[in-house]
């Protein structure tokens, strides 16, 4: 087992990643470096090779009970 799949698996079992999103992991973990840039020959990019910056916040465990909880997942498009 490579070493990526075993740290996706390990946030899986952990609780820090959704099946989906470890599924998505693995899929890009599994694939083969083909040296592709995202890009295609005239600069547009396809919709399967966009890239997104994801930000998660999860809620404070320490905040104590009467404090809001709130749980963030953005992804936001790059260009």
């Amino acid at each position: 087992m490579s070493e990526n799949r075993k740290r996706v698996l390990d946030m899986l079992a952990q609780g820090k990643i959704s099946v989906d999103e470890a599924e998505r992991l693995l899929t890009v973990v599994e694939q083969p470096d083909t040296g592709r840039t995202g890009f295609s020959a005239a600069g547009e990019t396809s919709k399967d090779e966009r890239k997104y910056l994801r930000v998660v916040v999860e809620p404070n465990a320490d905040a104590g009970p009467g404090a809001e909880q709130h749980r963030v997942n953005i992804r936001v498009p790059m260009a």
